[in-house]
């Protein structure tokens, strides 16, 4: 199985979908908190957190926190001539996707924009299109949520409420099934595209930018996101791994604007990773 492929099948899990809808989604699917499930003292984790640490890390996970704070940013950074078209690569189930739609609606009032989300995990486009476009809309859903480190819980959502208050459907979105190597477009297509959190978790982070400049038009720009939690499943090869997105960047472009922003990750209900995410904003050079 190639190396896509691995990524591809671990992300099919639902284990790993559960931690991703409530990192992404948490606030808006289960708007009175997160779900911890009845105590199971069958259950336990090998070491206790110390009394206090524990309520501290959830203290700072705050679902779709991260999107919010991204999209914010971006949308600072765009000024008020808003882009009419963007993609997101690695889009996952689509948060940051739609806390962008919610602010270009106003510049976007006159003439639709066109938004493609691109993520090559299946799962995650079905949820994307569930939650954003409301294929298959039912009343209520079953959604994993992470409890134990090696399994997920099912939770009941009433999606037809939300659908009417904090979860309406995006317009003018595609969502398509596809690594980054393989966006359906035209090079030079896009003013703006977008990869958060996604060059850690690929074999060949240098050349796969490259690959999304391309995409990018004359005067665009691509914002690039990183934690630099490189894994050697993921890219074997250290030489590879960076500690700041200008390293990534072809000869000709160069980082316009940088900031941080917190990540902060739920596994399980006792495994909160926390990281701060590189941000740039970059540009062909003058």
């Amino acid at each position: 199985m190639s190396e896509q492929g691995k990524v591809r099948e671990r992300y099919a899990s639902p284990r790993f979908l559960a931690q991703y809808l409530m990192m992404e989604w948490g606030d808006k699917l289960l708007p009175k908190g997160p779900w911890e499930g009845p105590p199971d003292d069958k259950r336990m984790p090998v070491v206790p957190p110390r009394p206090g640490r524990g309520e501290a890390l959830r203290e700072l996970f705050q679902p779709g926190a991260f999107y919010k704070d991204l999209a914010d940013q971006i949308l600072a950074w765009s000024g008020p001539l808003r882009p009419q078209r963007i993609c997101d690569v690695g889009g996952s189930t689509g948060r940051l996707m739609a806390e962008l739609s919610a602010g270009m609606q106003k510049s976007w009032a006159s003439q639709p924009g066109e938004l493609l989300l691109v993520e090559q995990s299946e799962v995650f486009c079905a949820w994307a299109r569930k939650l954003l476009q409301g294929e298959q809309d039912e009343h209520t859903c079953w959604v994993p949520l992470p409890r134990y480190p090696d399994e997920a819980h099912f939770e009941r959502v009433d999606l037809s409420s939300l659908r009417a208050t904090t979860l309406p459907v995006i317009k003018g979105l595609e969502i398509c099934c596809a690594s980054g190597e393989e966006v359906p477009r035209p090079d030079g297509y896009f003013p703006l595209v977008i990869c958060s959190n996604v060059i850690d978790r690929h074999p060949e982070p240098k050349s796969f930018v490259e690959r999304l400049t391309r995409l990018v038009a004359p005067d665009g720009h691509l914002v690039l996101a990183s934690p630099f939690d490189f894994e050697l499943q993921f890219t074997p090869q250290q030489s590879r791994w960076v500690h700041d997105l200008e390293d990534v960047l072809p000869v000709g472009w160069g980082a316009l604007e940088k900031t941080e922003i917190a990540y902060v990750h739920r596994k399980s209900r006792w495994d909160y990773p926390c990281f701060i995410s590189q941000v740039i904003c970059a540009g062909r050079s003058a």
